[in-house]
């Protein structure tokens, strides 16, 4: 983040942003090796196939709901700029930014969670829907409250943080602003599928979802 910061009053190109991505990435590689050389020793990789295979089959699922994830948050940006004009992607670009990129403070929590309430579950399945329903409830105040606050200063906010040439994104934004609590809800019910053991029926809704848009 640093290295990102240092490019902005430079008035970097993409490239450079994506220069210090790279260089950022190394480093963390670098300290996260002598963090564990100072801690564990020198660090000594084997490879176990039935180990491998296992964890292969049990990832499977995962890598399938978290690669559908990554075309999914994008594959509208790409048919949005074949059926408009670039102004229209950054009009769509604004309001997204500001609504449903939000569901990062769901996630983050959830994802806290996340070894909790596998732990849970295999100890007692019913505790589980316990704590998820909590975590619902919790939730929903935030996700309400953000989305009240969208509606009702939406406009404020897109020209404090874009500027007056994006006042035609004001509109999306309300819209958009009154999905944040089912946004909340729902990344809830997919870690909770997660966490019980359920990764593959996910992985096949999401599988179906694309199969049938319509649905």
């Amino acid at each position: 983040m640093v290295l990102a910061l240092l490019t902005v009053p430079l008035r970097a190109a993409i490239d450079a942003l994506m220069v210090a991505y790279l260089a950022s990435r190394i480093i963390s590689l670098a300290a996260g090796f002598w963090i564990y050389r100072t801690r564990f020793g020198k660090l000594h990789p084997t490879i176990d196939k039935r180990l491998w295979s296992s964890l292969l089959k049990a990832g499977f699922p995962f890598a399938i709901t978290n690669g559908l994830s990554t075309v999914y948050i994008r594959i509208d940006v790409v048919f949005l700029s074949y059926m408009a004009t670039s102004a229209i992607v950054g009009l769509y670009e604004a309001a997204n930014n500001l609504t449903m990129r939000l569901n990062i403070v769901a996630r983050t929590l959830n994802i806290a969670l996340y070894p909790f309430l596998s732990s849970e579950f295999a100890k007692d399945k019913q505790s589980l829907q316990r704590y998820t329903g909590r975590t619902v409830r919790l939730l929903v105040i935030p996700g309400t409250l953000i989305a009240a606050l969208l509606w009702a200063f939406g406009d404020s906010i897109v020209v404090l943080i874009y500027g007056s040439k994006f006042v035609a994104a004001i509109q999306a934004v309300k819209w958009l602003a009154l999905i944040i609590p089912l946004r909340f809800i729902d990344t809830s019910l997919e870690v909770a599928l997660s966490a019980s053991n359920r990764e593959g029926k996910r992985a096949g809704g999401f599988h179906r979802c694309f199969d049938e848009p319509t649905t």
